[in-house]
């Protein structure tokens, strides 16, 4: 096992990597080309990459305006909070930390007095997303120290942060954020958008349900198996193989899949996924009927305008 092999260094150096791609996933503001050329030493302007409308990245699709935000009281406010927690618990994880920052309702959190925290909702106007991008950075940055926790039983990983060696702020911390998203192009109306969602939600909640009751009858918590992104993500794609599940839900493996028997959540997606693909072809047969309609009133229209008719009656009236 190479791993178990390596130096410390080394395995350092592949924890950092690793962060770094989860960073590039999370980041739904700057140029992929930029970023990823930045990572090789190289540079790009993301103007370039707007510049062909065919080719651009996801994210020059979609965000028009960006800024650059100084986030620097904010992380000395999570550091603080991080190291009240660990030592509290000893452990937390960056969803529950990020839950106390953005002023979370949950039972758990006022059971346990974190409402009464001072940095509890204080980051209320920064999104969810954006607050992972930031607990990343520091943690990249040193500011903060991730260890990886492997259940071997469930074949599940848990990260907790604890409060890094550097405790020092030679310079500002910043992140850039999306101020103004395009316009999407897309080619289907807002009924079909709508139609979608709906079934997305209904999906999810469903999945939700029955993951519940499968943990149940593990007795563990049913985001020990499958979290909430992942649950998102499974309502959104409706996988309706096994092979597309495991490819297209990134906490699902084989282990899992058998283990808790999760084809019972895939009878689930291929449900949803039927019937999208129902209003998805009944949508195309109403709109193309509508075509059809639009069309024929467009050749009736044109055949009695009002042009031709002047122009008949005049070569009539000549005639006379």
């Amino acid at each position: 096992d190479q791993s178990a092999n390596a130096t410390n260094e080394a395995k350092k150096v592949r924890i950092d990597n690793l962060h770094c791609v989860y960073t590039y996933c999370l980041n739904n503001v700057d140029c992929r080309r930029t970023l990823l050329l930045e990572y090789f030493g190289e540079q790009y302007l993301s103007s370039q990459c707007k510049k062909y409308i065919a080719t651009r990245c996801d994210n020059c699709c979609s965000v028009a305006q960006t800024k650059l935000i100084d986030f620097t009281i904010l992380t000395k406010h999570i550091i603080s909070l991080v190291d009240q927690l660990t030592k509290k618990l000893r452990s937390t994880t960056i969803n529950q930390v990020i839950d106390i920052l953005k002023g979370s309702k949950q039972k758990t959190i006022k059971d346990a007095g974190y409402d009464k925290l001072e940095q509890f909702n204080i980051a209320e106007e920064v999104s969810r997303i954006n607050l992972e991008r930031l607990l990343s950075k520091l943690i990249l940055d040193g500011y903060l120290h991730q260890d990886i926790s492997i259940n071997d039983t469930y074949g599940t990983a848990t990260a907790y942060i604890r409060v890094g060696k550097i405790n020092t702020f030679p310079s500002p911390i910043t992140l850039s954020v999306c101020l103004k998203k395009e316009n999407p192009d897309v080619s289907s109306t807002i009924s079909n958008n709508s139609i979608h969602n709906r079934l997305v939600d209904a999906c999810l909640i469903k999945l939700k349900d029955e993951l519940k009751l499968i943990s149940s009858e593990y007795n563990i918590k049913y985001s020990t198996i499958l979290s909430e992104t992942a649950l998102k993500q499974m309502a959104l794609t409706m996988p309706r193989t096994k092979q597309e599940m495991l490819r297209k839900t990134v906490e699902m493996t084989t282990i899992k899949y058998d283990m808790y028997k999760l084809d019972r959540l895939l009878s689930i997606t291929c449900l949803f996924g039927s019937k999208l693909d129902e209003e998805k072809r009944e949508d195309l047969i109403s709109g193309g009927l509508k075509r059809k309609r639009e069309a024929t009133t467009t050749t009736t229209t044109t055949t009695t305008s009002s042009y031709f008719q002047d122009k008949t009656n005049s070569n009539i009236k000549k005639k006379k």
